[in-house]
């Protein structure tokens, strides 16, 4: 009879550099576990830099501080410490020996996978992006695939009633991101200059960081652009505008959720295969293209032919609800408690995941 409570450790990174939606996602994911199970003990353990841990404080969040590139034996002692029965890490890419580690220190690995690589040692693996295939899972494994496994805060919950799509376009939110780094922040602010001239208010979501020139330039952009601070209520903000300009990461999905149609581009190179695939099944978004190729007037010029056609935002309105309904972590948190409950005894180490 277990004595101690069940312990979930949650383990994700965010920086300038390495992006924010991952940290995000684990903050819902283990704020959403904490709150449908305060008899379980949830520790989030985030690995970050400065900008992480200033956010921290204006959240008020609880989680356990690592410093950026954290090493191997900084890695177990954590671990050690916490010694989690369920462990879920949530990181682009997994270096082998921390995977092995992580494999060896709990008893049910779930791993977040949005690039839906291989990952024998994983007990779950949940890949909540919209792709054209992904791979097989192995004997044992259980595989999530889909929008109906993606994270996001009760603000993107699907109501009862349809989303309004108005005939004439209002307002364009940009929003790039919870980061901007030089490159991106210097494109976007191309993109902003643009799109000032156009018969539309232009709302630009700052995420928790950016490099520092949208400071700079806030005092030329005039009164029909809007930067805003980043907010927990982004479902709430993207029911309000009328057409979405978006990076291809995380935000494609809460955009869908919240029935705002949306021209995507890619921001950093493994969102090539993100987007489009996205936009092509689901018909919720146009994919555009990546930033490092694509023009800021060529984004321009198709926010303005899809702003012309009602119908057509209608349609995508409609196809983002169906593809993405905002109850993500409530599946998640199912299929975890179902399969630890499944352990019934120990188990041999599966083929190709030494423990």
């Amino acid at each position: 009879m277990r004595v101690q409570p069940l312990t979930i450790a949650v383990r994700t990174r965010g920086s300038l550099a390495y992006g924010w939606g991952h940290l995000v996602r684990a903050w819902r994911l283990a704020h959403h576990l904490r709150v449908q199970h305060p008899e379980i003990r949830v520790e989030l353990v985030v690995e970050g830099d400065g900008g992480v841990r200033a956010v921290r404080r204006e959240w008020g969040a609880e989680w356990i501080e690592l410093p950026e590139g954290v090493a191997t034996d900084t890695e177990a002692r954590w671990l050690h410490h916490v010694r989690p029965e369920i462990l879920i890490v949530d990181l682009l890419e997994i270096p082998a020996t921390f995977l092995r580690l992580f494999r060896e220190q709990s008893e049910l690995l779930v791993v977040f996978n949005d690039l839906a690589l291989p990952c024998s040692e994983a007990d779950v693996v949940i890949c909540p992006q919209v792709l054209d295939d992904y791979p097989s899972q192995m004997p044992g494994q259980r595989w999530l695939a889909g929008a109906d496994y993606f994270v996001m805060d009760d603000s993107f919950r699907r109501d009862s009633g349809p989303r309004s799509i108005r005939p004439q376009v209002e307002t364009v939110l940009v929003v790039m991101g919870g980061c901007l780094p030089p490159e991106v922040e210097a494109w976007t602010l191309a993109l902003v200059d643009r799109l000032k001239e156009q018969p539309f208010r232009t709302q630009v979501v700052l995420g928790f960081d950016q490099a520092g020139a949208i400071e700079r330039y806030r005092q030329f952009a005039g009164p029909k652009v809007t930067f805003i601070e980043g907010t927990q209520k982004m479902g709430h903000l993207m029911r309000e505008v009328d057409l979405a300009i978006a990076a291809s990461g995380y935000v494609k999905l809460e955009l869908a959720a919240a029935g705002t149609p949306a021209l995507l581009v890619s921001v950093v190179d493994h969102q090539d295969g993100l987007g489009q695939p996205f936009a092509e099944r689901t018909g919720a978004a146009r994919y555009l293209g990546n930033i490092a190729t694509l023009a800021p007037e060529e984004v321009v010029a198709a926010a303005l032919a899809l702003a012309k056609d009602v119908e057509t935002r209608r349609a995508m309105s409609e196809a983002g609800r169906r593809a993405v309904d905002g109850r993500g972590a409530e599946r998640i948190e199912g299929e975890i408690l179902a399969a630890w409950r499944a352990l019934a005894r120990p188990r041999a180490p599966r083929a190709g995941a030494p423990r």
